[in-house]
């Protein structure tokens, strides 16, 4: 993956936005096939307590998989590329003054597919399709005081790029991309509106 860091001095293609920008290309592929698969682990209770004595903490072993696998669809013109990442991490918390414990669960699936397709020695046309489901289970604003005010909030989101890249005759090149990325927040907000009880 090459992935040049822009600071300053920006080029107006990127659009008005504030900090740096990265522009990270990932794999397309090739003339074998080749893959890679990865199994990590995390436990809640591995990390350290904070100086003041008053984490949660959560004992259970979460794993994480990831693989590649990339290849030829039609050796010298056209090569796929997939990848995955699947995680469910779960956590101990607890509200803030009232110091009631709940668990909070980050169910997340991320996929991307990507086709390589050379139309000669000078031109290229790549597309690639990256989904993310991500489910949140106990989700909460800010510092929660009370169980009642947790809920649970889908994060789906999904990236579509096409770019082409080519030279024309001597003295002439060509670049052109398109990309169109969508974003949800779902379920966001505890449900409660009771007047009397309040509106968490």
């Amino acid at each position: 993956m090459l992935i040049p860091f822009l600071t300053g001095g920006i080029s107006a293609e990127y659009g008005r936005f504030g900090g740096g920008m990265v522009n990270a290309v990932t794999k397309s592929g090739g003339n074998t096939f080749s893959g890679s698969y990865r199994q990590s682990f995390n436990n809640d209770n591995w990390r350290t307590l904070t100086p003041f004595g008053a984490d949660t903490k959560l004992d259970k072993l979460i794993p994480t998989y990831e693989y590649t696998l990339g290849g030829p669809v039609l050796r010298d013109q056209l090569w796929f590329f997939t990848a995955g990442r699947l995680q469910s991490q779960e956590d101990a918390r607890a509200t803030v003054g009232t110091l009631e414990s709940y668990n909070r669960i980050s169910d997340e699936k991320r996929f991307e597919g990507k086709l390589t397709y050379s139309l000669g020695n000078a031109q290229t046309v790549r597309g690639s399709y990256m989904k993310i489901l991500q489910q949140i289970t106990n989700q909460n604003f800010q510092n929660p005081l009370d169980l009642r005010s947790l809920y649970n909030q889908g994060q789906p989101q999904d990236l579509l790029s096409l770019n082409y890249n080519g030279i024309i005759g001597n003295a002439l090149s060509i670049e052109g991309q398109y990309s169109s990325r969508h974003f949800s927040i779902t379920g966001a907000g505890a449900p409660g509106t009771d007047l009397v009880a309040g509106t968490l």
